[in-house]
């Protein structure tokens, strides 16, 4: 179930742009990470 969940988790968050550490860190997932942060602070404002 532990391994079940946290590879749910690596997945989503590998998807918004947040690679686990060791994975291939892209072009793709570098645009998605800036553009995750950069929706989270502008609805913060």
């Amino acid at each position: 179930m532990k391994k079940e969940v946290l590879s749910k988790v690596k997945e989503k968050l590998s998807k918004l742009g947040y690679p686990e550490a060791g994975d291939k860190n892209t072009m793709v997932h570098k645009a998605k990470s800036f553009v995750s942060c950069a929706v989270g602070k502008i609805n913060k404002d």
